[in-house]
């Protein structure tokens, strides 16, 4: 009897994960590039399916397409905030940084691995990615940029 209450736990679990995937995310987008003050900013969109993202987590690669070796990493941030719905936040980078005009290359990368009930979600994360290509025209030393 226990055997047959453990074996349902245990597809019901699995069915959770990797049929319904709880918490997923839908329409994963990056907007245009903005120059603000020393950074520049991206608008990163998301639509949670549920009405909250514990344990959810973002975070960006900034590299330069021409040299792929320049290489800005921003730090992984919750997105706990977010509410069901379309959401959007900003993501930085510092306009120092970019020392080369040209293709740079923006890739998000959002893991959602917390669920309070399913383990499964802690071992195997939702992992999602997003890339886009920004046109940097000219990078000046008196913060003149202009950004596609």
């Amino acid at each position: 009897m226990i055997a047959y209450i453990v074996s349902a736990i245990v597809v019901a679990a699995i069915m959770d994960r990797f049929c319904l995937q709880r918490s997923a995310l839908k329409d994963l987008r990056l907007g245009a590039l903005e120059y603000v003050s020393q950074a520049i900013r991206v608008p990163f969109y998301f639509e949670p399916s549920r009405k909250r993202l514990k344990g959810a987590s973002v975070s960006y690669l900034f590299r330069d397409a021409n040299n792929p070796t320049t290489v800005i990493d921003g730090r992984s941030r919750p997105l706990e905030t977010s509410l069901r719905g379309e959401n959007s936040q900003y993501l930085y980078v510092a306009q120092k940084k970019i020392h080369s005009a040209g293709v740079w290359i923006m890739t998000v990368h959002v893991t959602h691995g917390d669920s309070l009930w399913n383990p499964l979600y802690r071992i195997f994360p939702m992992k999602y990615e997003y890339s886009r290509e920004f046109n940097i025209e000219t990078v000046g030393e008196q913060d003149a940029a202009v950004f596609q």
